[in-house]
């Protein structure tokens, strides 16, 4: 990708975020590496945590990472007021200096109220990336607060743009919020690069599993969200050559969901990996798998799951390394699985083994449709072209 020349006033930009794994969202790292290799300033103001990551900006120039504390003690600030003020903090020092930041960008709730404040103050473009579903009003699947109200009737509705994942999220967003359609922006969660179609055996090396047995992927979590402890359950009822390998984001070892789980005789059918691994080494990860299981628990996330759509990270991260997906039969999911034949969409967990053995009769051309699917549907470039004429074009 060619990097813009640089003018004598450099475009930048700031981005403002509380959840302190900005390494596992995938689209968000791609719209700041994207920018950064166009030329332009990227600042990120972001809460940190010992149980994730750092993320990593090797090799992208002009990248600034400011650190921000979360609450450790009982009477100090919570972590959404130090975000706040160090991001006002931050923006008084800059002014006194430098130019303005030609875009704030706020990612969550907290970051995208704070964002709002600066880009008020400093007169830039505002534009919200919209990592989740607002909770929307009269749904009854959870509570309405006044956190809110604020978020989507400031942040949401005042935003100059708001970045999202696809058409499914455009559309429910815009219907139950109140808002012009034309100003969103479309982004699938999906890491900046070509497809990964290399051998890899990190998996198989790091558990000791034979080439003759089946690695199945569940990516990115361990939990109630995705029916960890059922969906392993199921595993007992597999074959002997396969292994369900589940892979977190975090640092899970302390996690009391993992040690009920890993404390259970799963027959040498499920295996745990619980150290996440460096963004750039996370595809050699997945495509040393075979197929890629994204299971969502409706139950708990309601219509975030069933409209998850290119929301779903790890189907890309799948997709992007050739893994056949096998994932659960929400329209918002089967309507490019099915399209593109890359996968199956089944309706219980119970389904799932049978839909192993079906990847598996026609492996190669599931293989083939996963790459064309990611290519022609995943895969963020032209998204993120479009973003940037939008943010400092005018386009």
């Amino acid at each position: 990708m060619a990097v813009k020349e640089k003018s004598k006033t450099m475009d930048k930009i700031l981005l403002v975020i509380k959840e302190p794994y900005l390494d596992k969202i995938p689209s968000l790292m791609s719209l700041l590496r994207y920018f950064s290799l166009k030329g332009v300033g990227v600042t990120i103001l972001s809460v940190v945590a010992d149980e994730y990551p750092l993320p990593s900006f090797d090799g992208y120039p002009n990248v600034t990472f400011l650190k921000i504390g979360q609450k450790r003690t009982k009477f100090s600030l919570p972590t959404s007021f130090r975000l706040l003020f160090g991001a006002l903090r931050h923006i008084v020092t800059v002014l006194s200096r430098e130019k303005r930041y030609d875009c704030i960008i706020g990612s969550g709730s907290h970051g995208n109220l704070a964002a709002f404040l600066v880009a008020k103050i400093t007169g830039s473009m505002y534009v919200n990336y919209c990592i989740e579903y607002p909770a929307f009003r009269n749904t009854g699947s959870e509570p309405y607060t006044v956190t809110d109200w604020l978020y989507n009737n400031i942040a949401l509705k005042k935003a100059d743009n708001i970045v999202t994942f696809d058409d499914t999220h455009v559309d429910l967003i815009a219907d139950n919020i109140g808002i012009d359609p034309s100003r969103f922006l479309k982004l699938p969660n999906a890491k900046l690069g070509e497809v990964f179609d290399g051998d890899s055996d990190m998996i198989r090396a790091k558990f000791g599993i034979p080439r003759e047995k089946t690695v199945i992927l569940h990516s990115g979590g361990l939990g109630v969200w995705f029916r960890s402890a059922e969906v392993a359950e199921a595993s007992k009822t597999w074959p002997e050559n396969r292994v369900l390998v589940f892979h977190t984001s975090h640092k899970a070892v302390g996690d009391e969901y993992y040690k009920a789980m890993s404390a259970i005789d799963y027959g040498g059918r499920v295996a745990f990996s619980v150290t996440p691994v460096p963004s750039g080494k996370l595809d050699e990860f997945v495509a040393s798998a075979d197929i890629g299981l994204a299971w969502y628990n409706k139950d708990v996330l309601g219509y975030r799951a069933e409209f998850m759509g290119q929301a779903a990270g790890k189907i890309g991260d799948y997709l992007k390394c050739g893994l056949p997906v096998i994932t659960n039969n929400f329209h918002s999911l089967s309507s490019y699985i099915r399209k593109y034949d890359c996968g199956l969409c089944v309706d219980s967990i119970l389904d799932i083994g049978g839909a192993v053995d079906r990847i598996l009769s026609d492996y190669r051309r599931y293989r083939e449709n996963a790459f064309l699917c990611y290519e022609e549907l995943w895969k963020p470039d032209s998204y993120l072209e479009n973003i940037y004429r939008k943010v400092f074009e005018n386009g």
